[in-house]
């Protein structure tokens, strides 16, 4: 839990208040984190590689500085492996549903984690997909990956030596024949796949849950898989991501190994006359 403790230690010095949801979840982390193999190699790898070689793609052209709130999420999502009921020591995070504010980062971060996944994942052969409400929005997360094939000066080498390249599916890593592509939110097309790392993007657009569909065939085909749903909140009622927020509050997800909510939320609407309060739902403005 080295990344969750150096998250805590920022969060006193800066002030940052935490929500009772993310209390709930590094109180999870607690005690998978004493069931299942720590791999905190593994985490530290992609950090290590994410700030070495990845580039803002707004503003100043300046290298990704992840702050401990972005490295504690890795260290959910990678942190933690199982061994299956085949023998097989696989990655025991399923699911990740990310609750952040608009402008926080959460698709340069989906960047990063895809190009991590596609280099460092040990996966060959393997496909991951970004999955969205319409090509428009599906586009920006594919693009973020794409921009940094060209700001990154290793992944640029790749690119100019068509190891990295673009393809009319996607994006493909040569080397190992990982590729990455989009698809719109469209339940006569989302029928799943193998896929391996599936990015769900502004998950309150949609009305109608085909995440389970996508999952199904990830499950099937995949040893390792993962689902992250990713947004920034929304006005539609009764569609997918009251669904998600209903779930990841609940006590039977919370006993769900397999899975981490991070529900970065007001808990009640008279917090918001507080500043010292904006900290539960923008973690990083602190």
């Amino acid at each position: 839990m080295y990344y969750l403790n150096k998250m805590l230690e920022y969060n006193k010095e800066n002030g940052i208040i935490i929500n009772k949801y993310i209390r709930k979840t590094i109180q999870k982390q607690i005690r998978i984190h004493n069931k299942y193999i720590y791999r905190y190699d593994r985490v530290t790898q992609a950090i290590e590689w994410i700030e070495d070689n990845f580039y803002l793609t707004t503003g100043n052209l300046m290298k990704i500085e992840l702050l401990p709130t972005q490295k504690w999420w890795y260290e959910l999502m990678l942190g933690y492996d199982m061994v299956d009921e085949k023998g097989v020591q696989v990655n025991l995070i399923n699911e990740i549903f990310l609750n952040l504010g608009r402008g926080s980062g959460k698709s340069s971060l989906m960047a990063t984690r895809v190009l991590n996944w596609m280099i460092l994942g040990g996966q060959y052969g393997g496909e991951s997909l970004v999955i969205a409400y319409d090509n428009t929005q599906a586009r920006h997360v594919f693009d973020q990956v794409r921009n940094q094939t060209e700001a990154s000066d290793t992944l640029r080498v790749y690119n100019e030596n068509k190891i990295f390249k673009s393809t009319k599916q996607g994006l493909e890593f040569t080397s190992f024949k990982t590729t990455f592509k989009k698809q719109t939110n469209d339940t006569l097309r989302a029928q799943g796949g193998n896929s391996s790392l599936n990015i769900f993007d502004e998950v309150h657009t949609y009305g109608e849950d085909i995440t389970e569909s996508v999952n199904k065939g990830s499950r099937q085909k995949q040893d390792n898989w993962q689902s992250i749903y990713i947004t920034s909140g929304g006005l539609k009622r009764d569609g997918l991501y009251d669904k998600l927020v209903e779930r990841f509050k609940s006590e039977e997800e919370f006993y769900n190994d397999r899975s981490f909510g991070l529900l970065y939320m007001l808990e009640n609407h008279e917090q918001v006359k507080d500043k010292k309060n904006w900290t539960m739902a923008l973690p990083l403005i602190g």
